[in-house]
C-alpha cells in the first residue's frame, strides 16, 4: 500500500493533497507485483494467458485453466478471508509450493488468520486508488493486518522465530507437508486443505490461552 494512505498519516496535509491529486490508480495489466517478494510473481503475472485479481494491495495472478475463476471479483474487503483467491485455491485442492523460500514466506497463512477466531486480531483501513469504468476512484479497504501482523504472537512463539515459521515447523513435524530440493533449492509442498485446518486450530488454541 502507499507509504501514507491510513487514516493515521503524518504527512503534512500539502503532501497529502499531492499524493492524492496524482498517485496512479492501480492497474491489473500495467502495475507491477510488489519486489520484495521476489521475482517469480512479476514473472508470471507477465506471462501470456496469467489472470490477476482486482485487489491492489493484497491482488495475485494465476495461470491455467482455473486461474479466470480463482481470480474473480477478488474481495474489496477481508480480501484473505472466505472468497479470496486464497480461499478458492483451498477449495480446489490446490497446493504451495515454496520453491528456495523460507517457511515465513507462506501466504496462505494470510488465510488461516482471518479465518481464525482467537483474541486479538488486528485489522487495517487504507485506501488506494483503483480503476473504476476508466476512472480513477480513491477506495477504502479493510483487512486482516498482514504487514506487521494478524495476531501479537509473541507470547507463544520464541524470540527471534517469525510466527509463520513457527507454524510451518509445527505442521512438517505434524507430518504435514514435505520438504525435499528442486535443483540446488531447499523446498517445501504442502496441500493447502491440509494448512489452513491445522493453522487454524494452531492459532487458536494458542492464542486463546
Amino acid at each position: 500500500m502507499s507509504s501514507c494512505s491510513t487514516p493515521a498519516c503524518p504527512w503534512p496535509q500539502e503532501w497529502q493533497d499531492a499524493l492524492r491529486a496524482e498517485h496512479p490508480a492501480y492497474d491489473p495489466t500495467l502495475s507491477e507485483a510488489d519486489h520484495n517478494n521476489g521475482r517469480l510473481p512479476e514473472a508470471l503475472r507477465r506471462r501470456p494467458g496469467a489472470v490477476r485479481s482486482r485487489h491492489p494491495d493484497a491482488g495475485f495472478a494465476a495461470l491455467g485453466a482455473a486461474a479466470a475463476e480463482l481470480m474473480a471479483d477478488h474481495p474489496w474487503n477481508d480480501p484473505h478471508g472466505p472468497d479470496s483467491p486464497l480461499a478458492r485455491l483451498t477449495a480446489h485442492s490446490g497446493r504451495v509450493l515454496l520453491l528456495g523460500a523460507p517457511l515465513d514466506t507462506m501466504t496462505l497463512l494470510h488465510h488461516a488468520e482471518a479465518l481464525a477466531d482467537a483474541p486479538g486480531k488486528r485489522f487495517v483501513e487504507y485506501e488506494q486508488p483503483i480503476l473504476v469504468a476508466g476512472q480513477r476512484v480513491w477506495r477504502r479497504f479493510h483487512d486482516i493486518d498482514s504487514e506487521d501482523g494478524a495476531f501479537d504472537y509473541s507470547g507463544v512463539v520464541p524470540e527471534g522465530t517469525e510466527p509463520f515459521e513457527a507454524i510451518a515447523r509445527d505442521m512438517l513435524a505434524a507430518g504435514i507437508g514435505r520438504q525435499g530440493s528442486v535443483g540446488a533449492a531447499d523446498s517445501y509442498l504442502f496441500e493447502a486443505a491440509e494448512v489452513i485446518e491445522f493453522a487454524i486450530a494452531w492459532i487458536e488454541d494458542k492464542l486463546s490461552r
